[in-house]
């Protein structure tokens, strides 16, 4: 019983202490292939510039070889506009890498205060200037609580168990 009462009182506490999160849902971002960068983006960037044609994001910090400061400019363009997305170099105008292929978010645009849906998977990308084969992989990014709550599960599950040892005792008729 004593536990019982020591369990709710720690689940109530780590209730208070650990609110939400306030912040948006992160996606990694994974580009393989003739050209290698990784990045990671929230659900709610700060856009540049978006229209029913795609939109841009600028300052995006990751691994873009070939950059002077290892950030860089996206442009992702919607499936009318081909589809895909450009890397630029953030501090100059050079061109990192042009993707054609699948639009990658989702929503239609519909003013200042639209914001993009990223869409998860594998996607198969043709060079936009010339040959070349790329995958880019798009995961969501799993909240530092989510791991902490899972390891507490996982934790309490290992001690209920290791508390229900039943014990054997011997008798001789």
């Amino acid at each position: 019983m004593k536990y019982n009462l020591t369990l709710a009182a720690v689940a109530a506490l780590a209730s208070v202490a650990c609110p939400a999160a306030a912040s948006a849902a992160d996606y990694k971002f994974a580009l393989t292939g003739d050209y290698t960068a990784s990045w990671i983006l929230s659900d709610a960037p700060e856009l540049v510039a978006a229209s029913d044609q795609g939109l841009s994001i600028a300052d995006v910090t990751g691994t873009f070889p070939g950059s002077t400061a290892g950030s860089a400019y996206l442009e992702f363009f919607s499936a009318g506009n081909g589809g895909g997305l450009s890397i630029f170099d953030n501090d100059s105008p050079a061109l990192l890498a042009s993707l054609a292929g699948t639009q990658l978010y989702t929503g239609i645009y519909n003013g200042a205060d639209w914001k993009p849906t990223w869409k998860t998977g594998s996607f198969t990308m043709a060079s936009g200037i010339g040959a070349g084969a790329y995958t880019l992989t798009i995961s969501a990014v799993p909240e530092p609580s989510t791991w902490a709550l899972a390891i507490l599960g996982m934790a309490l599950v290992g001690g209920a168990l290791r508390s229900r040892r039943t014990r054997v005792s011997v008798r001789y008729a």
